[in-house]
């Protein structure tokens, strides 16, 4: 590894190469397949802790690889055997406490080993080219869903993730098109969410794919903003209209004063750039009470929704405490975000603040009416748009992502 680490120069390019090794050591048993296998599978491991190592395969990475293979097998059947299924999370404009938004989130109940993280299935879907039938599936299925929670809420959007894969596959916008027109959806309710992983493959052939997609009339978002590559760049140059702050942000606000100045220096910029701004895996009231104060627009997590099957998340939209503003008077010195309630359990259910606000509203049919809709397809607080132109967040992050995208 040393060796390959020195530079090379190639004519007026000075070269840096790392090298990723996986050894694989033969015994009575081992076959010139099972050694080649076995040493892809260390490799594998070696490029996933960072590159430039090696790793040797053993016992522990031997029952990975034969668990990795078996959930490999199992979800090319999935789609097929109904076990796929699309869950829901509200976004929430923090200002009023209206949802205006849901993100879809892909979820696999396996037969035999119950339900399985997409942190372990997504990463495998887009290796072998399962997210192009699976991604499509969850897409039409949420613009579906949409369709129906539209006559109920005709200002209702619906987020959904694309991975690298379907972004650069040529058919994405025939299918994207296929599926408004089927759907009867308007396109603005429609926001597709894009990771900067994205911007890792061909930049110009990219730039054409984003600019094909803002045409067809959808909304943009740039999800886990600020745990990638260039984002700075990529804010000017592609037509985007959301920007996510990751989560990994958030987990400090109010108690880290670095972390905080960052999501505030995120929130001017998107200001600056006329973007919306969500803030993902809210999982605390301190975390909420430092967004609002800031200004963030909109948010989601488990502290304030939990990820929900879509028959609960229609009811929850025919209830009219959904667009209920915030029932109790903001508290001296705590600014909007006094108008919260408190939560007794952050992980969900009646626990958390839209399920309180849930069984408030079964017990109230007179409750208040929708106020502002900031989001896709909506001007956030009234600002004009110029521009051109996502398990759930908080502790769900790390059961389930959104659809198609690693860690959903």
């Amino acid at each position: 590894l040393d060796a390959v680490r020195r530079q090379y120069r190639i004519g007026n390019w000075e070269i840096n190469v790392t090298a990723s090794v996986g050894i694989a050591l033969a015994d009575e048993s081992s076959t010139s397949e099972s050694l080649l296998r076995d040493a892809d599978d260390a490799t594998r491991l070696a490029k996933s802790l960072g590159r430039d190592r090696a790793k040797l395969f053993d016992e522990a990475l031997r029952a990975k690889a034969e668990q990795r293979m078996a959930t490999t097998s199992a979800l090319r059947v999935a789609l097929d055997r109904n076990e796929l299924s699309v869950s829901y999370q509200p976004v929430i404009d923090l200002a009023t406490g209206a949802m205006v938004s849901a993100e879809a989130l892909l979820r696999w109940n396996h037969p035999d080993r119950g339900p399985i993280s997409p942190a372990v299935f997504i990463p495998i879907a887009e290796e072998t080219g399962l997210i192009l039938p699976i991604g499509g599936w969850a897409l039409k299925q949420a613009c579906e869903q949409l369709s129906q929670w539209q006559r109920v809420d005709p200002l209702m959007s619906v987020a959904v993730n694309l991975s690298v894969r379907q972004v650069m596959d040529p058919d994405i916008l025939d299918q994207i098109r296929r599926v408004l027109k089927s759907t009867g959806i308007r396109p603005e309710s429609l926001c597709l969410e894009l990771t900067e992983s994205v911007f890792m493959e061909d930049i110009d052939q990219c730039a054409e794919m984003l600019a094909g997609l803002k045409n067809l009339g959808v909304q943009l978002s740039l999800d886990d903003f600020g745990t990638g590559y260039s984002s700075l760049s990529y804010l000017s140059r592609f037509p985007f209209d959301i920007v996510k702050i990751d989560q990994s942000f958030i987990r400090g606000l109010g108690t880290n004063p670095s972390e905080t100045a960052l999501v505030a220096a995120i929130l001017s910029m998107a200001k600056a750039l006329e973007l919306s701004v969500t803030a993902e895996g809210i999982e605390d009231q301190t975390q909420l009470i430092a967004l609002e104060e800031m200004g963030c627009q909109l948010g989601q997590g488990f502290y304030l929704d939990r990820p929900m099957p879509a028959l609960e998340m229609t009811h929850t939209l025919t209830l009219p405490s959904h667009t209920q503003p915030h029932p109790a008077p903001p508290a001296p010195g705590r600014g909007r975000a006094g108008r919260w309630p408190k939560a007794a359990d952050p992980k969900g259910g009646e626990g958390n603040l839209r399920g309180r606000r849930r069984a408030q509203g079964d017990q109230d049919p007179a409750a208040g009416r929708r106020h502002g809709r900031p989001g896709p397809g909506r001007p956030a607080h009234g600002r004009a748009r110029h521009r051109r132109h996502g398990e759930g967040e908080g502790q769900a992050h790390h059961q389930g992502r959104p659809l198609c995208h690693p860690c959903s």
